[in-house]
Order: structure tokens, then C-alpha cells, then sequence
């Protein structure tokens, strides 16, 4: 494991523990990321989340949030607590289940536990993944299967944290629960690493990797069994709610294919078909968002042979689905609504 650098970001972490805090203070002072408690279990949310997101958001920050999860309640469950409560609110780090105790679980129960949640969230809102832990925790509770995450250690009073058989590196160090005048109780001090940023470790759209895109209805939406007149009536999207915009073609501008959440258990699987226009449908904040650097042809097929579908101006937004080779298959919107399509790689850029 490495050492703390002057290199790295310094960070804190807060709760309803550190109501009333001053976050342009330590703002400041040279604290860059702030971790922000947003729920616990399947039911619980931190009475200050919104507060302190919005006094993060306000003092400049990196933002990021927590879960701290219990062996009481179902990963399921608390996958949805999550993604309920966090909405469309825009995250710089990646989501962080904080894992403090057992619960009376095995550690193998556990083990499945977590990495069921941290799964969910990918599948849910392809939320990218650090595990929170104590040393002890990262060297005799939890398993390999975990490594594939980002590691949040914590481990106090000294310079370098513990070695554990899962992670040779962090990507966020709680070094300290003290060390900070006028704060409202103890505050955890912190450093992270570039590693803790969603998609951090690649600026440019460049993985080969699917990504999830999601949107919310800003209007109550009629899903519908196929984009016609002469569809099967399906129910309601009700306003407000989140749908996951699907990685297909689609050269509609007055229908688009989502799925969507139709009770607590999760994501409806079969297709649907909603309004693709921007009066009803906005894509999230946090949908992976690229920016094109020049004109780009939309395609039907990843090849500079395939039929256009239309195409993109310069400075307009991209909201990738998939990377493969030297194309993205992406969603835009065409002027009255979405379509989605393929473009070529090169020239889209990550904010």
C-alpha cells in the first residue's frame, strides 16, 4: 500500500454528526473532496444529506456519497434507498458502501451481500464502486471477489495503511478522526487519489466498456408495448421517476426504448417505448456526457461504410452507452427528440 503524498487530494467525510459545518472553511483550507453520508440500510437517510450536498456543491467541492450498509436488510433494498434518495443529483467520486460490522452475517454471507448491492448499483445506474473499510476489515472479512472495486481504507495514526491480501493500493486513506478546530464534533480526515473520480483512471471516451444511461420523466409517461398509435397500454411512468435509456438503435425522434422501475425490486426487464422529446424526457446528470470537438456522421452500424443516420454539431452532447473499437454507441438529441446511433471515437472528448 502506498504512502500518504502532497500529490494527492485532501478530503474529509461527513454526516448529521458535523451538522452546521463550515465547508467553504475548510474549502478553504485545501480540503478538495467531501464524502457526504446519504443513507444507511434499506430506509434510512442522513437528515442532513441534502444540506450538506447542497453546502459541497455551493463551496466548490468534489462530491461524493456513502452508504453505510447493514446485514439487516437486503442488498436489494438498499440499492434502491440509494438510488432513490441520491435522484439526479450530480457525484464527482465514486459511490462509496461503507462496511463497518456484520450484523450477525458469516463473512461469507456478508461478502455476498456487498458485492449483490455494489452489482445492483452498476446494473441500476452503472454507478462506479469503492468499498470503505478498516484494515482489519480489508485484511480478515472481506474477500478477493471485492477487488475488483476501488479501496477506501481506514486506518489511523499512520503514514501508510496496513497491508491486506485483496489491494495493493487506495484510492481514498481516512488517516485521522481529529485534527480540526470548531467542527461540530470528530471529522474524518482523508487523502484520495485520482483512482476515486468516476471514470477517473480515462478522460477520454477510449474503454471498451458499456456504460448505463439513464433519464428522468418530466411529465407522467405512457409506456407503450411499440412506438405507434396502436399500442398495448402498459401503465404509467409517474413524473419524477428514473428510466434507463437502452444501448440500441434507434432512429425515432418521437419514441425512444427505456426501461424503467415499476416497484421496489428493481428495474423493469422488458422494453418499452416513451416520448423522446425533451419536454418529457431529460437525460441525467450523471450519465456519462461527452462533448464533440467537430461535426460527427451518426451511423447505423461502428464502420465508416454504414449508412448515415443524420448527424452532430460541433459542441453538442453525447450520452455514451457502449464503446467498441474506434466507435461509441450514443444517444443525442436530433431536434425533436433522441435517436441513438454510432460515432466515431476520436473526436468526442469527456468534460
Amino acid at each position: 500500500m502506498q504512502s500518504r503524498s502532497d500529490s494527492n487530494f485532501k478530503g474529509i467525510d461527513i454526516s448529521n454528526w458535523q451538522k452546521g459545518i463550515n465547508l467553504n472553511q475548510l474549502k478553504e483550507k485545501g480540503h478538495e473532496v467531501c464524502y457526504i453520508k446519504i443513507t444507511e440500510g434499506r430506509g434510512y437517510v442522513d437528515p442532513c444529506f441534502e444540506e450538506n450536498y447542497n453546502k459541497a456543491i455551493a463551496a466548490g467541492m468534489k462530491v461524493g456519497v456513502y452508504h453505510y450498509w447493514r446485514g439487516t436488510s437486503s442488498a436489494i433494498e438498499q440499492a434502491n434507498n440509494i438510488v432513490r434518495t441520491l435522484g439526479d443529483k450530480h457525484i464527482d467520486c465514486k459511490i462509496a458502501i461503507d462496511v463497518e460490522q456484520t450484523d450477525g452475517l458469516s463473512y461469507g454471507e456478508l461478502n455476498n451481500s456487498v458485492l449483490q448491492l455494489a452489482e445492483e448499483l452498476e446494473r441500476l445506474i452503472g454507478a462506479e464502486i469503492c468499498i470503505y473499510c478498516n484494515t482489519n476489515y480489508a485484511r480478515n472479512v472481506l474477500d478477493s471477489r471485492l477487488g475488483k472495486y476501488s479501496l477506501w481504507v481506514a486506518h489511523y495514526g499512520v503514514n501508510e495503511p496496513g497491508d491486506n491480501p485483496i489491494w495493493n493500493k487506495w484510492a481514498g486513506f481516512q488517516y485521522s478522526d481529529s485534527g480540526i478546530s470548531n467542527v461540530n464534533g470528530s471529522l474524518d480526515l482523508d487523502e484520495f487519489t485520482q483512482e476515486i473520480f468516476i471514470n477517473g483512471a480515462s478522460q477520454k471516451a477510449t474503454e471498451n466498456k458499456s456504460f448505463f444511461t439513464n433519464a428522468r420523466a418530466k411529465v407522467a409517461l405512457d409506456p407503450r408495448s411499440n412506438p405507434s398509435d396502436n399500442y398495448k397500454d402498459l401503465g404509467e411512468i409517474y413524473a419524477e421517476e428514473r428510466i434507463q435509456v437502452l444501448a440500441e438503435i434507434c432512429d425515432r425522434e418521437d419514441y425512444l426504448p427505456v426501461k424503467y422501475w415499476k416497484d421496489a425490486s428493481g428495474c423493469e426487464s422488458s422494453k418499452v417505448w416513451v416520448n423522446a422529446n425533451k419536454d418529457y424526457l431529460e437525460i441525467d446528470t450523471n450519465a456519462r456526457s461527452f462533448n464533440i470537438v467537430t461535426e460527427l456522421d451518426a451511423r447505423y452500424e461502428p464502420s465508416v461504410n454504414s449508412k448515415r443516420m443524420g448527424y452532430v454539431k460541433n459542441n453538442e452532447r453525447l450520452y455514451v452507452h457502449r464503446v467498441e473499437g474506434d466507435y461509441v454507441l450514443a444517444t443525442y438529441y436530433a431536434g425533436n427528440g433522441y435517436k441513438t446511433a454510432w460515432f466515431t471515437k476520436e473526436y468526442i472528448i469527456k468534460d
